[in-house]
């Protein structure tokens, strides 16, 4: 009779041992994960600082265990040395533990884009937000970028934006189907509205507009470099370029399209 009772309480136990053995193994990789994450992270910026660029934020927190990695950072800014910047009050990122090569992003609170000497231009929105996959063998990461109900005011004293706002502004970057060189983008606006006092405003009125912009990157895997021009150097002297420009531009009733 003992040794029935010590095998049934060993049945009973053995699946709760299995399953703690099991979460403080993963725990564990969790943690390694979020260390391995931040020093990669912080590789990456001192990469970018030697090419030129600032790099700052004030705070940045990995969490999510135990299925799920996010980092929140809070007053980011990356400044290029050609004086083109983005700032941040928050940035949040997210993706899968098993699985940190997509993510998904936002900036909550909108964002600021500096011009150089045309200033600085606010970006505020119903949603900012993205997503990145960097697959294992392509010539390009697929970047998605989408702006619900942007609008876009200039600081004082900057030049006016051609946008003022829209329904939608997207972007997106993606590896070309059966390619392993060239990649493809496409830029969209839905129901913008351009700025009054501008070229755009001029011709368009008050009237919105929606346009679309499709193009074929060659050679998009020879794209990288310290910094901005050093990428565009080394893209353009293998033969990097734009092909297969197509667009369409509809304002009211009145309807353009470009193509090769």
């Amino acid at each position: 009779m003992s040794v029935e009772r010590k095998s049934s309480k060993l049945g009973l136990i053995l699946p709760f041992a299995i399953v703690g053995v099991l979460l403080a193994a993963w725990s564990v990789w969790w943690f390694v994960v979020a260390h391995k994450l931040e020093t990669g992270m912080d590789a990456e910026v001192a990469n970018l600082r030697r090419g030129g660029y600032q790099v700052s934020w004030t705070d940045r927190r990995v969490d999510g265990w135990p299925f799920r990695t996010f980092v929140q950072m809070q007053n980011v800014k990356i400044a290029a040395p050609s004086g083109h910047a983005i700032a941040m009050p928050r940035l949040h990122a997210e993706a899968n533990t098993y699985a940190l090569r997509t993510w998904v992003f936002a900036a909550p609170d909108g964002l600021t884009l500096t011009r150089g000497a045309k200033g600085d231009v606010r970006v505020t929105g119903q949603a900012i937000r993205g997503s990145v996959t960097i697959p294992r063998s392509a010539p390009s990461p697929h970047l998605a970028l989408e702006l619900l109900q942007p609008v876009f005011t200039p600081a004082a004293g900057a030049e006016r934006f051609p946008l003022a706002g829209a329904g939608k502004v997207a972007f997106e970057l993606r590896p070309r189907k059966g390619s392993q060189t060239d990649a493809e983008a496409r830029f969209e606006i839905v129901d913008g509205r351009a700025s009054a006092g501008g070229t755009f405003g001029d011709i368009l009125g008050e009237r919105p507009f929606s346009t679309v912009w499709e193009s074929q990157i060659t050679n998009a895997e020879r794209f990288s470099g310290d910094n901005w021009g050093q990428s565009v150097r080394a893209w353009s002297v293998v033969g990097g370029g734009l092909t297969n420009l197509k667009g369409e531009l509809t304002a009211g009733t009145s309807k353009a399209n470009w193509s090769p």
